[in-house]
Protein backbone atom coordinates (compact mmCIF):
# COMPACT_ATOMS: atom_id res chain seq x y z
CA UNK A 1 0.00 0.00 0.00
CA UNK A 2 2.79 2.42 0.85
CA UNK A 3 4.38 1.77 -2.54
CA UNK A 4 1.22 2.96 -4.28
CA UNK A 5 0.95 6.05 -2.09
CA UNK A 6 4.53 7.00 -2.90
CA UNK A 7 3.74 6.90 -6.64
CA UNK A 8 0.72 9.24 -6.48
CA UNK A 9 2.74 12.47 -7.05
CA UNK A 10 4.37 10.93 -10.13
CA UNK A 11 0.98 9.90 -11.54
CA UNK A 12 -0.34 13.41 -10.97
CA UNK A 13 2.59 14.86 -12.92
CA UNK A 14 2.04 12.36 -15.72
CA UNK A 15 -1.61 13.37 -15.98
CA UNK A 16 -0.83 17.09 -15.87
CA UNK A 17 1.81 17.02 -18.60
CA UNK A 18 0.41 14.11 -20.61
CA UNK A 19 3.59 12.08 -20.45
CA UNK A 20 4.05 9.21 -20.89
CA UNK A 21 1.03 8.20 -22.92
CA UNK A 22 -0.16 4.95 -21.40
CA UNK A 23 -2.22 2.42 -23.27
CA UNK A 24 -4.90 0.23 -21.74
CA UNK A 25 -3.83 -3.23 -20.70
CA UNK A 26 -7.01 -4.79 -22.03
CA UNK A 27 -10.32 -3.84 -23.58
CA UNK A 28 -13.59 -5.64 -22.91
CA UNK A 29 -16.23 -5.56 -25.63
CA UNK A 30 -19.76 -6.85 -25.26
CA UNK A 31 -21.11 -7.72 -28.69
CA UNK A 32 -24.64 -8.08 -27.40
CA UNK A 33 -26.52 -7.06 -24.25
CA UNK A 34 -28.91 -9.97 -24.70
CA UNK A 35 -29.23 -12.54 -21.97
CA UNK A 36 -31.48 -15.58 -21.81
CA UNK A 37 -31.40 -15.78 -18.02
CA UNK A 38 -34.18 -14.09 -16.11
CA UNK A 39 -32.34 -13.42 -12.87
CA UNK A 40 -34.33 -11.63 -10.18
CA UNK A 41 -31.31 -9.52 -9.27
CA UNK A 42 -30.61 -8.28 -12.80
CA UNK A 43 -32.78 -6.60 -15.43
CA UNK A 44 -30.39 -6.58 -18.39
CA UNK A 45 -32.68 -8.99 -20.23
CA UNK A 46 -35.47 -6.39 -20.18
CA UNK A 47 -33.48 -3.84 -22.15
CA UNK A 48 -34.26 -3.83 -25.86
CA UNK A 49 -31.42 -1.89 -27.41
CA UNK A 50 -30.17 -1.98 -30.96
CA UNK A 51 -27.03 -3.95 -31.62
CA UNK A 52 -24.12 -2.81 -33.73
CA UNK A 53 -23.91 -4.05 -37.30
CA UNK A 54 -20.79 -5.81 -38.58
CA UNK A 55 -19.71 -2.62 -40.37
CA UNK A 56 -20.04 -0.66 -37.13
CA UNK A 57 -17.97 -3.29 -35.28
CA UNK A 58 -15.32 -3.01 -38.00
CA UNK A 59 -15.17 0.75 -37.42
CA UNK A 60 -14.89 0.30 -33.64
CA UNK A 61 -12.08 -2.23 -33.94
CA UNK A 62 -10.26 -0.16 -36.57
CA UNK A 63 -10.45 2.92 -34.33
CA UNK A 64 -8.60 1.03 -31.57
CA UNK A 65 -5.51 0.75 -33.73
CA UNK A 66 -2.87 -1.96 -33.57
CA UNK A 67 -1.95 -3.68 -30.34
CA UNK A 68 1.20 -2.16 -28.82
CA UNK A 69 2.69 -5.59 -28.12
Amino acid sequence: MLGVLAKIPAYQLYRRFGWPQTLPVNITLSPSPKCNSRCLTCNIWMKRENELTLDEWDKVLASLGPAPY
